[in-house]
């Protein structure tokens, strides 16, 4: 007796279904990688414009004042509506991104303010700012890319190197914060533990991982690493 086929095979077997989506997850897993690097270079290129901002602006305050925005550090630093005491980054809005005022001694030792009508560094977006929940007072830190606070230190004058280590350099502190990436070796371009603009100042961001604890104790140096300041050339990220 003969059996013949009276058409062709349809559909496909189990091997090469389990092909095709070794496939499509390969291709998927790789486009999500590639989409994650290209946002995250952005975000760098984002913050690196920020920082030359924040660098033109403090260039037009010391024209106006003849010094750098105060830190809060070198010296108490209150909001100009007073009690609540301000430093680092939360400097940086109060001097540059609100309207500016220039306090100055005038004849017979009168203590004369000028007020102008806008401040000195325009176009600040308030996804550019991080605010204290609930305060409805105009304080405010400039953030990088990535939403985290900025960090400034003034450096004019002797003794003027103030490390920002502790959580509290910020309006709503964090439960992290690592060590001054300008005392670890890996980081500083000038002698770590100093100040790497002497004379003038320091700006920086954390990167993409901000204040986020490492995962292991190898991994500090790596995210020491992802440091953006304004003392590094320009296209460089970390040494």
């Amino acid at each position: 007796m003969t059996i013949s086929a009276t058409g062709d095979r349809g559909g496909f077997t189990l091997l090469e279904i389990l092909v095709v989506i070794s496939l499509m997850t390969f291709l998927v897993t790789a486009l999500v990688a590639l989409t994650l690097n290209l946002s995250h270079r952005a975000y760098e290129a984002s913050t690196r414009t920020l920082l030359d901002r924040i660098d033109l602006s403090i260039d037009k305050y010391k024209d106006l004042t003849g010094f750098c925005p105060p830190d809060g550090f070198d010296a108490p630093v209150t909001t100009r509506e007073g009690g609540l005491e301000i430093r680092s980054a939360a400097c940086l809005y109060e001097f540059l991104g609100r309207p500016l005022q220039v306090i100055k001694q005038g004849a017979g030792g009168k203590v004369v303010v000028e007020r102008y009508d806008s401040p000195v560094m325009r176009g600040l977006k308030e996804s550019e700012l991080v605010r204290v929940p609930g305060d409805s007072a105009d304080v405010a830190e400039i953030t990088d890319a990535w939403g985290g606070p900025l960090h400034y230190d003034r450096l004019e004058g002797d003794d003027s190197y103030s490390p920002q280590n502790t959580p509290d350099v910020h309006l709503v502190p964090p439960e992290y914060h690592g060590p001054d990436p300008r005392d670890v070796p890996v980081v500083a371009v000038a002698e770590a533990g100093t100040g790497q603009n002497p004379g003038r100042y320091d700006v920086w961001s954390h990167g993409r991982h901000g204040h986020e604890a490492p995962e292991r104790e190898e991994d500090a140096a790596a995210l020491l690493r992802e440091t953006i300041g304004n003392w590094q050339p320009p296209g460089k990220k970390g040494p």
